[in-house]
């Protein structure tokens, strides 16, 4: 079982943004001039977000939003988004 960090819990932010607005990984890549797998690597926290992380903030509009995080008791990750007027979960 893999323990879930720092990166994890950022790459799901990212995710879980990303979807809200409806755009694809091939989008948000472009718009940050990073590649899709890199990107990718982003959401699933493979790679630190520091070389990217004020074009991801203003690309996603990532400032006014509140992850909330619940591990059930099998290990499984839980997350919600929330923003004045949007809510998007994942699970």
């Amino acid at each position: 079982m893999s323990m879930i960090n720092e990166s994890h819990l950022r790459g799901a932010l990212i995710r879980l943004r990303r979807e809200a607005y409806e755009k694809t990984l091939e989008e948000v890549a472009e718009d940050l001039d990073v590649s899709q797998g890199y990107l990718s690597q982003l959401e699933r926290g493979k790679v630190e977000t520091s070389a990217v992380i004020e074009e991801l903030v203003e690309a996603l509009d990532l400032s006014d939003c509140r992850m909330e995080v619940r591990i059930d008791k099998f290990g499984r990750l839980t997350a919600s988004l929330t923003e004045v007027g949007l809510e998007v979960s994942s699970g």
